[in-house]
């Protein structure tokens, strides 16, 4: 959907009495219910889905009807299998997560939010649909509330916001309190959105409906699971992702298990490593690594189950491989983490020989950093309302950094990277199957092609994406 205007957002909200004040405590709750799509494979098979997400208990039940009997079958979400089950004689089945679990349901640790939700047998989906996101089947129903993060900036202002779905319309919600009067810019995944007005009262909101009546404006966008920013003159107040922080969903402890492979003794020189990561959004990566091992491909098993092959390469000094795998994979190469490696038995093979063999349990988040994984979308300047763009920086437990900047929906062209006023390195956007796009990546250990070594800090600095004098996106860094 395209942006609204500059000029029709700007005079949408003059100060405004509220009524009842922003609750001062956490806002976080989503419901959804929607009806899985017959793909036509099995005309009989139908299926709902409905979820609860609060901070005390979490639900999420799917239920299954007209499957073949007594077949096998996989709940998959977002490419990743969360179930696998057998139909009854009647066809008959229900899903039931819950977070924390009780004894008769199965553990919610996945977020089923703007992802591909299906059910499979093992050759085909036999039912699907976009849950509680952009492409959701017709009749869905969503209440989304959530609150955005204030900064220093803010003092002990609240921002709120809420989108909810009914057969009569969708509407989206975002207000504020407690801060200074003035007009504040909404944008929504970097792009603006429109503008509150904050009165004597320190108080403001702006409403979005898909069939407005005034003083809301029209709904031509979805804000679900996009970031949530609202700045005044360029500095931001508050910042937030459009979905209800849930925690073990969506809302986790970030974590990193780091262990050493142990070698059979088959090649008394190479040595492994296994990674296990935790993000603060509940995404999990699991990565394995070789190094100088003889140059070729060697067989990754876990559990017993063989999950991939890694590829050694010769390096400068040495040889390494290296395979990942990802609960969203974002990033080239990523396979999709289908499986849980934690206390379990990591081989690696080549033909008859293993050269590792390792259970891995525990390990140790090592080194002395502190994990960090933030990524935020960049604010669109105006110039080119379809330009987007994104900057995320990564740091590892053992202090390796990682800052990658994206840019999308501009010409195809060479721009410049700015952090902080220094210029960085040079962003090449290119049509990619109709998709302009280009990205730079940093690394304190550059070892992938295009990587080039991370000798700055973006944290706390002016992101910008310049050509010449023109800035098409900016953002500071969160710290």
């Amino acid at each position: 959907m395209k942006p609204l205007s500059i000029t029709s957002v700007a005079v949408l909200i003059a100060a405004l009495s509220l009524g009842a004040p922003l609750s001062s405590s956490a806002k976080q709750q989503s419901k959804g219910k929607s009806s899985f799509d017959n793909t036509g494979f099995d005309d009989s098979a139908t299926a709902t889905i409905n979820s609860s997400l609060k901070s005390s208990k979490s639900k999420v039940l799917i239920k299954c009807k007209g499957l073949e009997a007594d077949k096998d079958y996989r709940l998959i979400v977002g490419g990743v299998t969360r179930a696998t089950f057998t139909s009854s004689s009647s066809g008959k089945t229900t899903l039931d997560f819950q977070n924390p679990p009780s004894s008769a349901s199965r553990l919610l640790d996945f977020d089923p939010r703007g992802k591909q939700v299906s059910i499979s047998d093992d050759t085909n989906s036999v039912l699907e649909l976009l849950f509680s996101g952009e492409g959701e089947p017709d009749g869905s129903l969503v209440s989304e509330s959530t609150d955005l993060t204030p900064t220093a900036l803010a003092g002990s202002g609240h921002a709120e916001a809420s989108f909810y779905n009914k057969t009569s319309g969708s509407s989206f919600k975002v207000q504020i309190e407690d801060v200074p009067a003035g007009d504040y810019q909404l944008f929504v995944d970097g792009v603006l959105r429109g503008t509150i007005t904050v009165g004597s009262k320190g108080k403001g909101e702006i409403e979005f409906e898909s069939s407005p009546r005034p003083p809301a404006v029209l709904l031509d966008f979805d804000p679900r699971n996009k970031t949530i920013d609202i700045l005044q003159s360029g500095n931001l107040f508050f910042t937030g992702g459009m979905a209800a922080q849930i925690p073990g969903v969506n809302d986790c402890t970030v974590s990193e298990s780091l262990v050493s492979l142990t070698s059979t003794g088959a090649d008394a020189d190479a040595t492994g490593s296994a990674r296990f990561r935790v993000r603060d959004n509940c995404e999990r990566d699991f990565r394995v690594e070789v190094e100088k091992l003889p140059v070729g491909s060697y067989d990754l098993f876990v559990a017993g189950a063989l999950r991939g092959s890694i590829n050694v390469v010769s390096t400068n000094a040495s040889t390494k491989g290296e395979i990942e795998f990802d609960t969203e994979t974002d990033d080239p190469g990523e396979l999709p983490l289908t499986f849980d490696p934690r206390n379990q038995v990591i081989e690696i093979k080549q033909g008859a020989t293993t050269f590792f063999s390792s259970t891995f349990s525990g390990g140790t988040n090592g080194g002395a950093c502190s994990l960090v994984d933030n990524e935020v979308p960049l604010i669109n300047s105006g110039i080119d309302a379809d330009a987007k763009g994104k900057a995320r920086f990564r740091q590892d437990s053992d202090c390796r950094q990682n800052f990658r900047v994206e840019i999308e929906n501009l010409p195809a062209d060479n721009y410049t990277l700015r952090v902080a006023g220094v210029d960085r390195g040079t962003i090449t956007v290119v049509n990619v199957a109709g998709d302009f796009q280009g990205h730079l990546e940093f690394d304190t250990e550059p070892d992938q092609p295009g990587e080039v070594l991370l000798n700055f800090d973006p944290r706390g600095q002016l992101i910008e994406g310049v050509q010449g004098a023109t800035i098409f996106l900016n953002r500071t860094f969160p710290n």
